[in-house]
């Protein structure tokens, strides 16, 4: 890119490409004695794949001809009588008339189904015990529901003095990177929890307003790079190389680095580095969701996913 081009460049905009050069230069560099390679670099959230159109015309009952009338032609459809006072009545609608309603068997009364709710889980690092890479639900609560990634809108789930359990990819922050096989996770905090004018119940559109502390999440993140313990990642629609649908398990990543610097809002943040530990199944093609029916009737349900807001 030339020096004029640049400098006509609004200063945002600058520091955004300055930033997205250096996490990506950062990350290219921890990939290099891994022998990971950088395979879905070039993607981006054009590449994903539209969600096939649902075929809402198939769901339509269609009309069934009329059936045909045992009546003599010239007949009229409802045979009639006349009473003594002149009074027509229909045959049909007297025999409707006469016949008492019949009793619903107790059998066939559909009961509903009871849903046990689960007691309390421990929090474990590593891989939950069933979910494979490439496993994808409808909702975060779904995900909450196998013990992949609990919270249902935060994006960091840890503990500060064990460390962070798991990570949801949600293309928060646009001066992040991700190559899939590494990324740069831009911490959390920072912002006014009381929303914005235009969206005042949602707590996660408010622009930065103050710096980053090492709390919470982020000092989750740090004991996590200072112990070596894996993070389980999961990628929404939202994600650059997250599916079309749904979110993703994407396998064990460890936190290699972390650094505090200006973001593009001006006040300080905290980002990490995070790298895909080998050994795993490749990550799936960008855009590729493979909802089963059950779940993608809960998504057309509830058009649930792409409502959650994610830090």
């Amino acid at each position: 890119m030339s020096t004029e081009t640049m400098q006509n460049k609004p200063r945002h905009e600058l520091l955004r490409l300055e930033n997205l050069a250096r996490n990506e230069a950062l990350l290219q560099k921890l990939l290099q004695p891994l022998n990971l390679p950088s395979v879905l670099a070039s993607a981006s959230s054009s590449l994903k794949r539209k969600a096939p159109a649902s075929n809402k015309a198939s769901k339509k009952r269609t009309a069934t001809a009329p059936a045909a009338s045992n009546s003599p032609a010239g007949s009229s459809e409802e045979d009639v009588t006349e009473t003594d006072s002149g009074v027509r009545r229909s045959k049909r609608l007297k025999s409707k008339e006469n016949k008492s309603p019949a009793s619903t068997p107790k059998d066939s009364v559909k009961k509903p189904t009871i849903i046990e709710k689960a007691g309390p889980r421990e929090n474990v690092f590593g891989p939950i015990a069933g979910i494979e890479v490439g496993k994808t639900w409808a909702t975060r609560m779904a995900c909450n529901t196998d013990g992949v990634h609990r919270p249902t809108v935060a994006g960091i789930h840890g503990k500060e003095t064990e460390g962070c359990y798991s990570l949801a990819l949600s293309g928060g922050y646009e001066d992040d990177v991700d190559l899939g096989n590494a990324f740069t996770y831009t911490g959390s905090g920072g912002r006014d929890l009381h929303g914005t004018k235009a969206k005042p119940k949602n707590l996660r559109t408010a622009p930065q307003s103050k710096d980053q502390t090492l709390t919470g999440g982020n000092k989750a993140l740090m004991v996590s790079m200072e112990t070596g313990k894996p993070v389980r990642v999961i990628r929404g629609p939202k994600a650059a190389l997250g599916p079309a649908r749904g979110y993703r398990y994407d396998g064990l990543y460890k936190v290699e680095k972390a650094d505090y610097g200006k973001g593009l809002s001006g006040f300080m943040v905290w980002r990490f580095a995070l790298t895909r530990l080998p050994g795993q199944e490749p990550l799936p093609e960008p855009g590729a969701h493979d909802l089963g029916d059950e779940e993608q009737n809960e998504v057309e349900a509830v058009n649930g996913f792409e409502m959650e807001k994610e830090e």
